[in-house]
């Protein structure tokens, strides 16, 4: 079994006069230790992908059809709830800007220390 397998995965965006498709029939698939680079043009939909294989897509986008399937379990079926034991634990995201994604009054080891907390139990 992959570690991470997608499936024929559609993105699509809700606009004024219909959908607009960010991604068609995207698929591929990880083993353990692998690894994979998108590349593309600005506007390809690298970050669109990326962002739908953590079910973190903002409306009005949306997962038109597909699975991500990480460890077997498909997560854009997954509740919210069921999605946070998992980010961030199990599988996550560097984000490009961190400008956008680190708060910048705290130190990169308290933000790293908070994440590690919100998803096992330590001592500090």
């Amino acid at each position: 079994m992959a570690l991470l397998e997608v499936k024929d995965l559609d993105v699509r965006f809700a606009v004024r006069g219909g959908d607009l498709t960010a991604l068609r029939g995207i698929s591929f698939s990880l083993d353990k230790g692998e690894r994979l680079g998108l590349v593309g043009e600005s506007g390809a939909g690298k970050s669109v992908a990326a962002f739908s294989i953590l079910n973190l897509i903002a409306r009005p986008g949306y997962i038109a059809g597909g699975q991500i399937l990480f460890e077997g379990k498909d997560l854009a079926a997954m509740s919210e709830r069921e999605l946070r034991k998992i980010r961030g634990n199990r599988i996550a995201m560097i984000f490009q800007d961190p400008m956008m994604t680190l708060n910048p009054v705290l130190s990169i080891g308290t933000q790293m220390v908070e994440a590690i907390k919100a998803h096992r139990r330590i001592s500090t």
